[in-house]
């Protein structure tokens, strides 16, 4: 299969990509940095919203604190800035979900002990809620 290039620009198109291989893998690990930092700060943004009676007003101001670090790293462009920004949001993030968890689990533990019995499976042999389904056998022809 001929690809219509000489031999002599195949080899210097080899030669090109050796002589760039080093500055193609910083580059390369530069955009995983920038993916990873702009992961962290959604998934942070992503917890306060979805939380928000957990959450205390407290951890929510000091995680946009720490958002508004990346974000303001990742258009400085400065992978140093950008890797510090991010260990400090994964560390308040951490801890805001740690507490987020353990009032979750208070919250289970509560509704356990209520009182209350536990709502039924509502599996097929339920015959309490009549939603029009009808149950049937099919046979493949």
């Amino acid at each position: 299969a001929s690809s219509g290039l000489s031999d002599s620009e195949i080899e210097q198109m080899v030669k090109d990509a050796e002589a760039h291989a080093e500055e193609d893998e910083e580059r390369r690990k530069a955009v995983q940095i920038r993916n990873e930092a702009e992961g962290a700060a959604h998934a942070a943004e992503k917890l306060i919203a979805d939380n928000p009676d957990d959450v205390t007003e407290e951890q929510k101001t000091e995680i946009e604190e720490k958002v508004a670090e990346v974000r303001s790293a990742l258009e400085a462009n400065d992978s140093g800035r950008i890797n510090a920004a991010v260990q400090e949001l994964q560390e308040a993030v951490q801890s805001v979900g740690q507490a987020v968890y353990a009032a979750q689990a208070a919250g289970a533990a509560s509704d356990e002990s209520g009182g209350e019995s536990p709502p039924k499976d509502g599996g097929p042999d339920d015959g309490d809620s009549d939603d029009g389904t009808i149950e049937g056998e099919f046979k493949e022809v």
